[in-house]
């Protein structure tokens, strides 16, 4: 039942709310209660995945990452810090999350103008602007199917061995 659920609350994040947001997002007034953002372990953070090996090393050298509006849904405007997975189909035996930064700033543009990966499109884009990457102590390692996007919280981040322990949900948990 959860997987279902997790399924439609995804669908629902791609196809309805961005329709609701959109002159939102254009105007960039949801920037004006989001760049402020505190310096907590239970921060928010957005877990996001990669299309190739070449994007990471890009991301690590430019200080961001970049995710579509639409897959991000409205917790991407509440992110305060970002995690890259790495996909085991991508990075094999190096697959899970390693890196991860404090955002510094953030924008929704349209992807044509993410100029670090060029791609030619009018879709928005979270384009976050990271402060440093740095290294997890330990890699978290994936234990069960893929990261498109997630979230969970800095601290779950700095403690988990497994993907599947940052997805766990408090309230399931009691």
């Amino acid at each position: 039942m959860n997987l279902f659920k997790s399924i439609i609350e995804r669908f629902l994040r791609i196809v309805i709310i961005p329709k609701e947001k959109t002159s939102y997002v254009l105007s960039g007034d949801f920037l004006k209660d989001t760049t402020e953002t505190k310096n907590t372990d239970t921060g928010c953070v957005i877990i996001g995945a990669l299309k190739n090996p070449r994007q990471l090393s890009v991301c690590i050298k430019n200080n961001f990452y970049h995710i579509p509006v639409s897959v991000a849904g409205d917790d991407g405007y509440k992110a305060e810090y970002v995690a890259i997975y790495q996909s085991r189909n991508l990075f094999g035996r190096m697959s899970g999350i390693e890196f991860y930064g404090k955002i510094k700033n953030k924008s929704v543009v349209p992807r044509y103008k993410i100029k670090e990966i060029p791609k030619y499109s009018n879709d928005m884009y979270f384009r976050f602007a990271v402060e440093k990457w740095e290294k997890l102590e330990k890699r978290i390692v994936p234990d069960g199917s893929g990261v498109i996007c997630e979230y969970t919280t800095l601290e779950k981040l700095k403690s988990a061995d497994k993907i599947s322990e940052l997805l766990k949900n408090e309230d399931a948990e009691k």
